[in-house]
């Protein structure tokens, strides 16, 4: 990251170097973003496995119940 915008700092168009910046700012800014959603993602998903597996295990006992 750092040696990127090292290389960029001397290219002759003195905007190209602040879009560059900004464009690695809102990167790094963006990978922390996206981690924490990811992160709430997988929670998500991981509930609503809970929840299904929690479903399926009372199904079974009931019908097992009424099967005895």
């Amino acid at each position: 990251m750092l040696y990127s915008f090292g290389y960029n700092t001397k290219s002759v168009n003195p905007r190209f170097d602040w879009k560059q910046l900004a464009y690695l700012i809102s990167l790094i800014i963006g990978e922390q973003r996206t981690k924490n959603g990811v992160r709430e993602r997988m929670k998500r998903i991981c509930r609503r496995k809970i929840k299904r597996e929690r479903s399926l295990i009372t199904v079974r006992r009931k019908g097992k119940v009424d099967g005895q």
